[in-house]
Formats: structure tokens, sequence, C-alpha cells
């Protein structure tokens, strides 16, 4: 059994299939009907990307600096694993030779042993704490009475 078109039903078949075609290719391939933001354009560089959280600990510290009181001195708390890395300094109180410091989390202290030291500068004093005294008289670490 053969099947011929007609000149008439061919034109139809012709037509039918030129208006599919031309649907489908006015649809673009698909995708979403929405609008999609332009693309940037060639002179503006990309934002950064955001730094980091600080991944150190930070935490605050009050002592007191003594072998007698030692008031006026400068205070340095370091990381006891890399004792050039100061992560704080502050002077002693000059009424009772106590200190209170805060190190910020930003300065990515991972935590671990503190290294403090205590030093004298020419206006820091000390009070002798020595067992017998010291014979009626305080002792200060710059020489000047207090």
């Amino acid at each position: 059994m053969t099947y011929s078109r007609s000149g008439a039903g061919r034109l139809k078949a012709v037509l039918l299939a030129t208006l599919l075609a031309g649907t489908l290719a006015a649809c673009g391939g698909g995708g979403s009907s929405g609008t999609s933001a332009p693309p940037p354009s060639a002179g503006t560089p990309p934002s950064p990307p955001p730094p980091p959280p600080p991944t150190g600990i930070g935490f605050e510290l009050d002592g007191s600096a003594s072998k007698g009181m030692i008031f006026g001195g400068t205070v340095k708390v370091s990381d006891a694993n890399d004792p050039d890395e100061v992560l704080a300094t502050v002077t002693t109180d000059g009424a009772d030779g106590s200190f209170d410091l805060s190190v910020s989390p930003s300065l990515n202290f991972g935590g671990g042993i503190l290294k403090i030291t205590v030093t004298g500068n020419p206006t820091a004093t000390m009070v002798c704490d020595a067992q017998p005294g010291c014979n009626g008289a305080p002792i200060w670490l710059n020489g000047a009475d207090r």
C-alpha cells in the first residue's frame, strides 16, 4: 500500500512544520521566563571575598606584679612558644601593683602557655618584701624615695 499526498495536503504539512519550527525558535530553547542579570562590565573588578573570621582566642587577664609590690612596672604578655609575639602590654597600677589586660581574638593566639614579663622603667618602684625587713625602710627600684 502506498500513500501519497496531493498538492494541497502536502502544502498543509509544510506549513504546519514551518509553524512548529517558528514556534520552537521563538522559545529560545527553553529556560526560565524571568529576566537575568546583565553581565558585569569589563571595567568593574569583582568584589573581594570577606576576610575570614578571627581564629584566635580572646581573653582578659588580671593579676599583680610582686616581688615586693611593683608600682608602675611594664607587663608584657606573649605566647610562650613565640616570645617575640607580644599579645598585650600594660603598666602596673601605682597603688597596689595590679594590672588588667585584654587579648583580642584578632591576634590569632591559639591558646597554650603564656609568658608574662614584668620589667622596670625609670618611673617604676618596688617595696621591699624581705622577711627580716630592709632595715626599716622600703627599697625602691629607681632609687627615689616614695
